[in-house]
C-alpha cells in the first residue's frame, strides 16, 4: 500500500517537474512572439536572432523586407525577429 502512494507521488512530481520545466517556458515564449507578430508593421524597428537590426518596409506573408543602414533592404522570415528596438 505505501509502495503504491509512493509510486504515485513519483509520478506526480515528475509530471509536475517536466510541465514547470518545459510547458510554462514554452508558453511565455509562444506569447512573446504572438506578441512581437502583432506589432510588425512597416516603420517598426527590430532586431534578428542573428544580429542584424534595421526598420521594416514591407510585411509580407511570412517575410518581412528590412532596411539596414545606408539603404540596404534584406529580406528575412518574419520567424527569425528577437525583439522590437525601441
Amino acid at each position: 500500500m505505501i509502495k503504491t502512494y509512493a509510486l504515485i507521488l513519483i509520478a506526480l512530481s515528475i509530471l509536475l517537474t517536466f510541465y514547470s520545466l518545459i510547458i510554462i517556458p514554452a508558453k511565455s515564449q509562444r506569447r512573446q512572439l504572438s506578441f512581437i507578430k502583432d506589432k510588425l508593421k512597416p516603420g517598426v524597428k527590430i532586431i534578428t536572432h542573428s544580429g542584424i537590426a534595421g526598420t521594416v518596409i514591407l510585411v509580407l506573408d511570412k517575410t518581412l523586407i528590412v532596411e539596414q543602414r545606408d539603404g540596404l533592404k534584406v529580406e528575412i522570415l518574419k520567424l527569425s525577429v528577437k525583439a522590437l528596438d525601441e
